[in-house]
């Protein structure tokens, strides 16, 4: 039996290192929403863009700012964080040197941001080819964001692959992109949820409000699934074992 913990899969918390950059004091604010929203681990998950820097280079900044981040804290009560990264796609990414250095802490995960274009066969064999001949199990995330700039079928294509599909919990919020995220999750292609919160201000922790929708539009059941299989995704289960 496993014991399900509430975890924000894909959360924008270190200071100082995405184009949104947080300062210090703001990154506090959004763990101390986290621990207001009773979720007990984030997944730091900074933007790495191969076209700009190396992954040793990013590591190195993500280990810098983590550390700034938990010196400023001390002993104030705020989550489990562990480090992620959430990958910009990239034609080949899977030639990628030392790629595997950027799944989850602790796991083969790597939380996956699709191109903001049309998708087309190219994109889609090689994410293929990262599923399917690597060690490296894809979490595609912001999924319903992808649908500003693709056909929901081409979309699916991808979903229908072994990987799994994370939403934000601001999509369930917001009136005008619900009904595509429900779409989603009628479909069984929403797996996980993270806040992809950057600031307190204009990319807020809602991951409390997000919980309330859910358990109010399908059923508490979906959401404790949702905290579920991110409970074994950082057990390292096998995505098989998710996707059942």
């Amino acid at each position: 039996m496993i014991l399900i913990m509430n975890i924000d899969i894909h959360a924008h918390i270190l200071p100082e290192l995405d184009d949104n950059s947080n300062t210090l004091e703001a990154s506090i604010e959004l763990l101390k929403k986290e621990v207001k929203d009773d979720i007990d681990i984030v997944i730091a998950a900074p933007v790495f863009d191969a076209t700009k820097q190396t992954v040793e280079e990013f590591l190195e900044a993500r280990d810098k700012s983590y550390t700034k981040l938990v010196t400023e804290i001390g002993f104030m009560e705020i989550p489990t964080i562990k480090l992620g990264a959430e990958v910009k796609f990239i034609r080949n990414l899977k030639q990628l040197p030392d790629l595997h250095q950027l799944c989850i802490e602790g796991t083969d995960y790597l939380l996956l941001k699709l191109p903001e274009v049309q998708l087309n066969k190219e994109i889609t064999n090689d994410i293929y080819d990262l599923t399917y001949t690597t060690n490296i199990k894809p979490i595609i995330v912001n999924v319903e964001n992808s649908l500003k700039y693709t056909s929901i079928e081409s979309l699916e294509e991808i979903l229908d692959m072994d990987v799994l599909g994370q939403v934000n919990a601001a999509s369930f919020i917001d009136k005008e992109v619900r009904k595509l995220v429900f779409r989603l999750v009628n479909n069984n292609y929403v797996h996980l949820l993270g806040s992809n919160a950057y600031n307190p201000i204009n990319k807020p922790v809602l991951m409390k409000e997000a919980e309330n929708i859910i358990v109010k539009k399908f059923s508490k059941r979906l959401y404790l699934d949702l905290m579920q299989n991110a409970t074994m995704v950082l057990k390292n289960s096998k995505i098989d074992d998710i996707l059942l």
